[in-house]
């Protein structure tokens, strides 16, 4: 496979930017939060669907993953895997305020905004769809809905703008897991995907076979 290069980068701070622009007025972007810059690798799937779109890769260190993605400090107790410090309130307004003006300056005109993650990046995806009117459409792949407190938190602060589509998947071993840790995923996936569809939000949930 040819080498993806990014049109434009810039940093923010430890976060690397790569912008794919197809340089095409009236076409939808897609905000994406990776590690080591595996977030350029879905370009090559959306093509042949989606041929005009563009790709803002958001490529965030590994000892800041856990970190910045995270909505609240995970409770004491919780193994290493899973423990995580509350650093996405700062760094969503970060995003807002000054990755997503930057980026937008350099691609031509939208039709659309949307925002997409895996792990903790699909969680912050759902928190982001929260806490800001700015994204149409959002996408939790694999999202880390395990999070202690999310399905009371969503409950409590409900998306401020209805998206146009929301996605969500998990793997089967996980959704159906008996793990204390992961065992939310299935009960706040379905109570999130069933307040959006009351409202009339389109949803999609896949289940990928293994974990």
């Amino acid at each position: 496979m040819a080498k993806i290069v990014p049109n434009y980068t810039f940093e923010q701070g430890s976060l690397r930017v790569c912008i794919f622009s197809c340089k095409t007025p009236d076409t939808p972007v897609i905000y994406m939060h990776d590690m080591d810059g595996y977030g350029r690798q879905v370009l090559p799937f959306l093509a042949g669907k989606y041929p005009k779109f563009n790709l803002v890769t958001i490529t965030v260190p590994g000892d800041l993953w856990s970190h910045i993605l995270a909505p609240w400090d995970t409770p004491q107790g919780f193994p290493p895997y899973v423990a995580c410090t509350g650093g996405a309130p700062e760094y969503l307004k970060t995003l807002v305020e000054e990755i997503i003006p930057h980026a937008e300056s350099l691609l031509p005109p939208l039709s659309w905004r949307g925002i997409a993650g895996y792990s903790l990046g699909g969680l912050f995806a759902i928190y982001a769809m929260c806490q800001t009117e700015l994204f149409d459409r959002v996408a939790s792949a694999s999202g880390s809905l395990w999070y202690p407190g999310f399905e009371t938190w969503f409950m409590h602060h409900l998306p401020l703008k209805l998206p146009k589509s929301v996605y969500f998947s998990s793997s089967r071993d996980e959704y159906d897991s008996t793990n204390p840790f992961l065992a939310p995923v299935q009960r706040t996936t379905e109570f999130i995907e069933t307040w959006l569809n009351r409202h009339h939000v389109q949803t999609t949930l896949v289940l990928n076979p293994g974990n």
